[in-house]
């Protein structure tokens, strides 16, 4: 072939093969918001029963345009606490939200966070709305096991017609002074309540007092003692775990 025909036949080639614009294989960028939740916080890490506790959450809009009209849900223990409007959030920008305040109760909690719950703004991303943290909630004072001594302090099975004290540690792990009423109950062996008595005190954080109350068993058997710590009377909330213990009086 000679190279004047080459050139013709390489151009024909050519020619038959579609040339695409540069802009067509150039993808364009999104153009979306995307809403992001880094991080969940408690306005105390260490809550008690009866704190008062405020939830919040860092959100970012990781997209490159505004995020407009949308909510933010926030769960406790699986039912909707709180609602945050947020009018807009632009592009790049970081938002610090905080909740209505709750008041503790002891246990184990969940609290939920869920950017644009109702799904108001078209992302780019949809699966970094969403946020949890487990905390636990723990009474401020420990109650330890009841125990039964004589007048003179010394442990003891009670006799029916003589006087036994029933005390108990009562140890304040909060890290301020605590009020506190203990209470005992005892229960006869027909599990009816046959004494009801208390005494008040004050234990500072990590100290540890023994409080006790005197009871006289007028009949003979098994009986089951139960002490409680409460603030007081006029404010019954709980500052510990109640404890029983079974024991027996002798006739």
């Amino acid at each position: 072939m000679k190279k004047g025909t080459l050139f013709l036949f390489l151009a024909l080639i050519l020619s038959s093969v579609p040339i695409k614009p540069v802009e067509s294989l150039i993808q364009p960028s999104s153009s979306s918001p995307d809403l992001i939740i880094f991080n969940v916080l408690l306005n105390n890490t260490e809550p008690r029963n009866e704190d008062v506790v405020v939830f919040g959450a860092l959100c970012d809009n990781m997209g490159d345009t505004d995020a407009v009209q949308w909510e933010i849900n926030i769960y406790l223990d699986e039912k909707l606490f709180d609602t945050i409007s947020v009018d807009v959030l632009s592009a790049g920008t970081l938002l610090h939200v905080t909740s209505d305040p709750w008041v503790a109760t002891p246990g184990n909690h969940t609290v939920h966070f869920v950017l644009d719950a109702e799904n108001h703004v078209d992302e780019s991303n949809e699966d970094n709305n969403v946020m949890s943290k487990l905390f636990i909630v723990k009474l401020p004072v420990l109650n330890g096991e009841p125990t039964i001594v004589d007048i003179m302090g010394r442990p003891s099975q009670p006799t029916v017609g003589q006087m036994a004290i029933v005390q108990s540690e009562v140890r304040n792990i909060d890290t301020v002074p605590r009020d506190f009423t203990f209470i005992v109950q005892v229960k006869n062996p027909q599990g009816v309540v046959e004494y009801l008595s208390f005494i008040t005190g004050s234990v500072n954080p990590g100290q540890s007092l023994t409080p006790g109350v005197s009871w006289t068993p007028q009949t003979s058997g098994e009986y089951v003692v139960e002490t409680y710590v409460w603030k007081s009377f006029d404010e019954p909330i709980v500052l510990s775990e109640s404890v029983s213990k079974e024991i027996s009086v002798a006739g």
